[in-house]
């Protein structure tokens, strides 16, 4: 049996893509955009939150450590040196039983949540009206089928990718569902006040296809490689957009404008995050228990395994949410993506933990710029983990589960279309 053919795309064959742009290299990404923000916290008034400060101490600078630990391993993986690929490969088949079967998940999925909206349309009026921040507490999850609208991104995903690598636009059906998944993300964002579900579907789409969209215009090319200046700018717009009908009404009288609310908001959420994580060392003394329950989260969140493992190892996240009543308000409530690891598997742990992850993350990258599949469809992911460190662990979420699950149930079916063509392949970019 023949090795299953490389989707690497000859470098010559390619046009200047996003994936070259320096702050894509995940060790500038962590050191020169991650970092800068991670210091500024020394510089922020807990006060004005009415929870006491952590920062500076030992373990804050142990989270800078753990940072350029991470950063190295993105390095060292980055450096790796990648087995050359067969001279010859064809189109990639992406089946429509597959793009459907994603796309189909990912809408049920958002029905089963979201359905007894339709049966109280008053509801999404008093969101708008101020009245209510989020349905969160009128709507439950259902853990197993409610997670499947993490499906959509992997839809994404193939989407942004399928025309480069088949030489074929997406199908009439598929650019709808595309809009679809995104319209539907956006009404989770306005209903369940999640703005993280609209990062996830944003990097899948504009990441993944940045190793194979060709930018051709040099100012377009100078305007992308100076976006880590611009997309601050746009984070907050969308923030304050978010805001205004989430929180603004409760606040209004203590603020001058919603532009100084918003701001100093999107600063608390990420400062507190790395201030509990640290407050949580800090005054708990039993650590590290090495029970798993921070590294893989996830599988504490399941619904018998989970029960199985929290009978046999306790629940350590019992000790955090202690620390929040304590010391912390409800409305800022993650412990950075940084200490829990440090909580459950203590110092050396956490720096073999984020040198590995790093150096899988380096790895993933230096696939990506080459065009392979794993790193195309892998790094989008990454990224996102870099971005929301200092806030949370997406690589432990629950979350990401579905996400990595649909990626490897694209990996296993997008296959080489034959017969190959002569004398090498060359991806043709999609007719727009």
């Amino acid at each position: 049996m023949s090795p299953r053919p490389s989707m690497h795309i000859p470098p010559r064959a390619r046009a200047w893509t996003l994936s070259r742009a320096w702050w894509m290299h995940p060790t500038l990404t962590v050191m020169l955009l991650v970092v800068p923000v991670y210091l500024s916290f020394m510089s922020f008034d807990f006060d004005q939150v009415g929870v006491p400060s952590f920062i500076p101490s030992t373990n804050y600078w142990w989270g800078l450590m753990l940072l350029v630990t991470l950063a190295t391993g993105a390095l060292m993986g980055s450096c790796v040196r990648l087995a050359p690929m067969p001279a010859r490969t064809g189109p990639l088949t992406f089946p429509a039983w597959l793009m459907a079967l994603l796309l189909f998940l990912t809408v049920f999925a958002y029905v089963v949540w979201f359905y007894p909206i339709a049966l109280e349309p008053d509801l999404l009026m008093q969101i708008v009206q101020g009245e209510r921040a989020n349905l969160r507490g009128l709507i439950v999850t259902r853990p197993g089928l409610t997670t499947l609208t993490q499906c959509g991104v992997a839809y994404t995903v193939a989407c942004a990718i399928k025309p480069w690598l088949s030489g074929k636009p997406l199908a009439r059906w598929e650019r709808y569902g595309l809009v679809l998944v995104f319209a539907l993300t956006i009404f989770r964002v306005f209903v369940w006040s999640e703005r993280l579900a609209i990062l996830e579907i944003v990097c899948a789409y504009f990441i993944a296809g940045a190793a194979l969209r060709p930018i051709r215009s040099y100012g377009r090319r100078r305007l992308l490689k100076l976006l880590p200046l611009i997309a601050p700018v746009i984070v907050y717009l969308l923030f304050t957009f978010t805001e205004s009908f989430r929180s603004w009404e409760f606040y209004r009288d203590s603020y001058s404008s919603i532009w100084a609310f918003s701001f100093d908001r999107l600063l608390t959420y990420y400062a507190t995050a790395s201030n509990n994580g640290i407050g949580l060392l800090e005054h708990t003394h039993d650590w590290p228990g090495y029970t798993g329950r921070f590294v893989f989260e996830w599988a504490y969140l399941l619904p018998l395994a989970g029960r199985l493992l929290r009978s046999v190892f306790g629940d350590a996240r019992i000790a955090y949410q202690d620390f929040l009543e304590q010391f912390a308000r409800e409305e800022f409530n993650n412990p950075s993506g940084l200490f829990p690891i440090v909580y459950d598997v203590g110092y050396f742990g956490s720096a073999l933990y984020f040198l590995a992850i790093g150096f899988v993350i380096g790895l993933l990258y230096r696939r990506f710029v080459a065009g392979r599949m794993s790193g195309l469809l892998g790094y989008p992911s990454c990224f996102l983990f870099m971005i929301e460190l200092l806030r949370f662990n997406y690589f432990t979420a629950s979350r990401f589960i579905p996400v990595i699950f649909s990626l490897l149930l694209v990996a296993l079916y997008v296959h080489r279309a034959r017969p190959p063509i002569a004398g090498g392949f060359r991806v043709v970019p999609a007719a727009s």
